[in-house]
């Protein structure tokens, strides 16, 4: 009762603090604010929308109904999964952080996956999208696609042997079967797949500029400073450096500030990728909240950072032979939205359609 009480105080007093800060250093805030309402518009929104759409149309057209049925005995047997979660796996490797857990969410709330399965599979089923590998990382730090395409398949490979060593569990706690539904898309699924993608993204970009602004006030106190003070002195690590990993440990985007062209922290970077960053478990929280517990989803992310820290820096030298004639000729464009007025179109249409919804509802 009294560490209830002491809680509740703590976080009472927290928030009268942000208050304050928000009010003392308003100009830092606003700049703070602007960066995240620019990252979700030319960032987020164009890399994820689509690919939120098409992964809610998947999930309820019951397209995985027309994958042969020896695909189920291949999933079982190599991870101790169902073909669904499988493909819901192989698409969330390459498709964005939160679409992924985003699916296994929906076929926990149908009732084809127990709770705890369910929070396992959230915290695997986690991986970069192409865009952000190839034009935030290697496009940015190494002009280099071959290194994009070292550091996604390092990633992926992170995420298949943890599946592999939960599938020892797994295998335990096997879901219930459930008859595959047939196959079936319409034009209202495809609304309901836009407004649900909209609902989603929207949380996301609420919790990515909430947390910028949390990250602006722990940056304005000179807690990145002071850390990163104590650990270049033991480290011998430039204070710079460890100030940059520091940024894109809060959020994943700030991976941009670390030295260009340095391989030596390929194993870090990797482990940074697949760890995804605090502000992308918040905007994973956003998406569970209610449903599911976060803490399994964090462990796993975790050991898969562990895991690609140590997978990069066992092939780094075999591929870095490959590597070293090729990185100084190869460059390829960094991705960067021009204007964020499509962003903006793609919001106001949502927009229009979640009205036209609610109208629906109450004329039925």
């Amino acid at each position: 009762m009294i560490m209830k009480k002491t809680g509740k105080i703590f976080y009472a007093l927290l928030l009268v603090f942000i208050f304050c800060m928000c009010i003392a250093d308003y100009h830092c805030i606003a700049k703070a604010v602007t960066d995240a309402l620019k990252r979700c518009l030319c960032t987020l929104i164009p890399s994820l929308y689509a690919v939120m759409t098409v992964s809610y149309l998947i999930t309820e057209s019951g397209v995985v109904s027309l994958f042969p049925k020896w695909s189920e005995k291949i999933s079982e047997k190599l991870f101790g999964i169902s073909r669904t979660e499988f493909f819901i796996f192989s698409f969330s490797m390459f498709s964005g952080y939160p679409v992924g857990t985003r699916m296994i969410l929906s076929e926990y709330k149908k009732g084809r996956i127990p709770k705890k399965r369910a929070e396992i599979l959230c915290g695997i089923c986690c991986g970069a999208g192409p865009s952000f590998i190839f034009g935030c990382v290697s496009g940015i730090l190494y002009k280099s696609a071959e290194t994009g395409v070292f550091i996604a398949l390092t990633v992926t490979s992170a995420n298949a042997v943890l599946m592999l060593v939960m599938s020892l569990w797994l295998r335990k706690n096997k879901a219930e079967r459930h008859e595959s539904e047939d196959f079936c898309l319409s034009a209202e699924m495809l609304n309901e797949s836009i407004i649900e993608s909209g609902h989603t993204l929207m949380n996301v970009c609420f919790v990515t500029t909430a947390f910028s602004v949390f990250s602006e006030i722990l940056s304005a106190l000179g807690f990145y400073g002071a850390f990163s003070e104590i650990v270049s002195s033991f480290s011998h690590i430039p204070k710079e450096t460890v100030n940059a990993f520091m940024y894109s440990l809060a959020d994943i985007t700030n991976i941009s500030r670390l030295p260009k062209g340095d391989y030596t922290i390929l194993p870090y970077i990797c482990g940074l990728v697949s760890f995804s960053g605090v502000c992308v478990l918040f905007q994973l929280y956003s998406v569970v909240s209610g449903y599911l517990s976060v803490k399994p989803i964090i462990a796993m992310r975790i050991i898969s950072a562990f895991l690609s820290g140590i997978i990069c820096r066992l092939i780094l030298p075999f591929y870095m032979k490959y590597e070293l004639t090729a990185v100084s000729k190869i460059t390829i464009q960094p991705y960067s939205a021009q204007s964020p007025v499509p962003s903006v179109m793609l919001i106001i249409m949502t927009l229009m359609l979640f009205a036209q919804s609610r109208k629906s509802v109450r004329y039925r």
